[in-house]
């Protein structure tokens, strides 16, 4: 199979706390070259309703607005979908609810810690953490406006 033959490996990395748009921005422009693929949803702090997509595959990167997470919609709008209730009640014991980054990573070589604190490195610290949300909205994005 290719996963011995060209050390191809994956993995999912998950984490529930938003990234630091900042150093995610910094952190997305940069040379990824041990990835061969990577998509997922994130949670970026300074827009924390929203879910966002990416999408990386080689050199070529895409963010896009996902939709909104189920946690930001009034009360209302989720009483009218039964499978929110279910999102919601899995995430349940996490304060942000299914706000989350979850992302599906390809690579060539055997180094998923070393991605995996990559990317711990742009999510927000434990004081940035109890800024919510107030500081979160201030903080510097570089992110595409839709």
């Amino acid at each position: 199979p290719e996963t011995e033959e060209y050390g191809i490996t994956s993995f999912i990395y998950r984490r529930m706390r938003p990234f630091h748009p900042e150093r995610f921005w910094a952190l997305a422009n940069r040379e990824w070259g041990w990835v061969i693929r990577s998509k997922w949803l994130f949670w970026l702090a300074s827009r924390h309703d929203i879910a966002w997509s990416w999408g990386q595959a080689g050199w070529s990167t895409k963010v896009d607005p996902a939709g909104r997470w189920i946690a930001s919609l009034p009360t209302d709008e989720i009483a009218k979908y039964p499978e929110y209730q279910l999102e919601l009640v899995t995430h349940r014991d996490n304060l942000y609810l299914d706000r989350r980054q979850e992302l599906v990573i390809i690579t060539i070589a055997d180094n998923q810690e070393e991605i995996e604190a990559l990317l711990d490195s742009a999510l927000l610290t434990d004081e940035e953490m109890v800024e919510w949300p107030e500081i979160w909205n201030t903080y510097n994005d570089n992110f595409p406006k839709w």
